[in-house]
């Protein structure tokens, strides 16, 4: 009815000059002057279907109400546009007159129909009253023509029905098909909506779990990073033969607590996309002779039989990504093992070089091949067994493969073990490396160091370390607290990220380095794991360690910074 009311006013328009012109035209070339009486009818038709055509613009009806004001529209017009057929005069030129009115009429009919919406009882309403009185008066005058336009129109008549019945039936189709879209739209729109609710929801969930992880990593980290401080102080001390070894129980212990809390580090630096590959070429036996005098004695703790095979191979990557990556692989495939034992493998396939792990393992059943890359799911693991980790190491390795851009693929048997393969760019050149000598802690007796922290154990612990090291080592719990000692500017600067007050360590470098007046060099040790806190320390232009902090990387890292400085400052003394 929508499209009937929008098309009707146009259509009295057109219909108004057709049927005005068509009579003066037939009164004035045929002398029918009858048909000027048939004017002011029509004419009155056409005037009050306007007034009600605007009085409908003005209200709202109902379908059914408004359907009925529609038939009488069409059919008042029907009659009216039949009734002219019997205002031609008889004479001569009458059956001219008739033969012009079946054309013209025909052709009315024909408009009409897209004015009545393609509904079949409207148009038909019209149709039949403006072409039956033609159809009588063609059949009243028995003559042979008269009676073949009479057939004629009757076949015309049927034509159009036919026409408009599949007409009807295509705009039912249509309008089906509309409704049928616009309710696919509201459900696509529902359903964006929920999608869009659920995407938030689980967005918000994961920022949750980063906060939560970088809370919980950071509050664990300051007691075990003050423990492995103090552990390595003591094993500075004379100790018994008992008490060495009871120590080194309690660095195995330490160590295992760092290794979990260094998975959460590392899956919070993959989720703050700040691990950037520093890529070179470098040899893979250097890597695979390290990882086997690191994790052979722990599969044979297992009793497991722990292989790696010699290997010329040179890859085009970063060393430290691909030995994380190949560390957790192993680890993996240890933990995992019951019996036999692991093999790791490097073999060249075309301008790759595949990294094979081998494992004579539990394997991993088809339908839980995909979801092992996930974080915290682990198969098999229900005593929650530490040695097994927090089930992060496959997606670890996953955010790291992802980092290098290099594939990893598996194949997986339950009851037959496993086989993960790193495949890494193959090196232009081979590659020779001179091997990385041992850390010998030698005394910086010269250099000076300013420890910045706010827990009084992590302080008293590094203040006991670096002193077993020889160092001249002062400590305060802010920067405040560092310029009020009155000392002068030391060598190094020890300084945890988070102070109290909310000061960071970036902002106590710069007071005490604008307050000595140089740029003293400074190590930032920070327990965080949240994903913007991490991109934010990574801009801080100091050394990063991470806590639990180890004494080998802090030794290592002060060498590097005032290594030199030492030297001069011994000649000088």
């Amino acid at each position: 009815m929508a499209e009937v009311r929008r098309n009707l006013p146009p259509g009295v328009i057109v219909a108004t000059l057709i049927g005005t012109g068509s009579v003066l035209t037939l009164a004035l070339l045929f002398e029918q002057w009858r048909l000027l009486y048939w004017l002011p009818i029509y004419l009155l038709l056409q005037l009050l279907t306007a007034l009600l055509l605007r009085d409908l613009a003005r209200r709202t009806l109902p379908p059914r109400t408004l359907y009925r004001v529609m038939i009488g529209v069409f059919g008042s017009a029907g009659v009216v546009w039949g009734g002219l057929a019997l205002f031609v005069a008889p004479g001569p030129n009458s059956l001219t007159t008739l033969l012009f009115l079946t054309t013209v009429i025909s052709v009315h009919c024909a408009g009409t129909f897209p004015l009545t919406g393609a509904s079949l009882p409207l148009y038909c309403i019209f149709m039949l009253p403006s072409l039956a009185p033609l159809t009588a008066v063609f059949f009243l005058r028995a003559d042979s023509l008269s009676v073949a336009m009479g057939i004629i129109v009757v076949l015309l008549i049927g034509c159009m029905l036919l026409f408009a019945s599949r007409a009807q039936a295509a705009g039912q189709e249509k309008m089906r098909l509309q409704f049928a879209n616009d309710e696919l739209v509201a459900r696509l729109r529902e359903e964006s909506r929920l999608l869009a609710k659920a995407r938030w929801a689980a967005e918000e969930a994961s920022r949750d779990k980063s906060r939560f992880l970088a809370a919980a990593s950071h509050d664990l980290r300051q007691p075990m990073h003050a423990l492995g401080l103090f552990l390595e102080a003591l094993g500075r001390t004379s100790l018994d033969v008992d008490q060495r070894s009871i120590l080194d129980k309690l660095k195995l212990v330490s160590r295992s607590a760092n290794g979990l809390l260094g998975g959460l580090l590392d899956f919070s630096r993959l989720d703050a996309g700040v691990v950037v590959p520093a890529l070179r070429s470098f040899a893979l036996q250097a890597v695979m002779h390290k990882l086997e005098q690191e994790l052979a004695p722990m599969a044979e703790s297992r009793g497991l039989v722990y292989r790696s095979r010699d290997t010329s191979l040179a890859v085009h990557s970063d060393p430290v990504l691909v030995e994380r990556i190949l560390r957790n692989l192993i680890n993996n495939a240890i933990n995992y093992t019951e019996r036999g034992g692991v093999l790791v493998a490097c073999r060249r396939r075309g301008d790759r070089v595949w990294v094979e792990i081998r494992d004579t393992g539990v394997g991993i059943a088809p339908e839980y091949q995909q979801a092992v890359f996930r974080e915290f799911f682990q198969i098999g693991n229900r005593e929650r067994d530490r040695r097994k980790g927090l089930g992060l190491g496959l997606a670890i390795v996953t955010g790291l493969c992802r980092a290098l851009n290099a594939d990893l693929s598996m194949v997986s048997r339950p009851g037959r073990g496993s086989l993960f393969r790193l495949a890494l760019p193959l090196a232009a050149a081979a590659v020779v490396e001179n091997p990385m000598p041992a850390i010998q802690r030698q005394f910086l007796v010269p250099i000076s160091v300013l420890v910045v922290d706010d827990d009084p154990e992590v302080r008293e612990a590094m203040r006991v370390l670096l002193a077993s090291w020889g160092c001249h080592c002062q400590v305060a719990e802010s920067a405040v607290d560092a310029l009020r000692l009155g000392l002068p500017a030391p060598n190094l600067l020890v300084v945890d990220y988070r102070l109290r007050g909310g000061e960071t360590g970036a902002e106590a470098i710069d007071v005490l380095r604008q307050s000595y007046g140089e740029d003293v060099p400074a190590i930032v040790i920070t327990g965080d794991t949240a994903p913007d806190r991490l991109r934010e320390v990574q801009r801080v232009g100091s050394a990063l360690l991470h806590k639990p902090l180890e004494a080998d990387a802090l030794y290592r890292v002060m060498v590097q910074l005032v290594g030199e400085r030492a030297d001069g400052v011994a000649g000088a003394g």
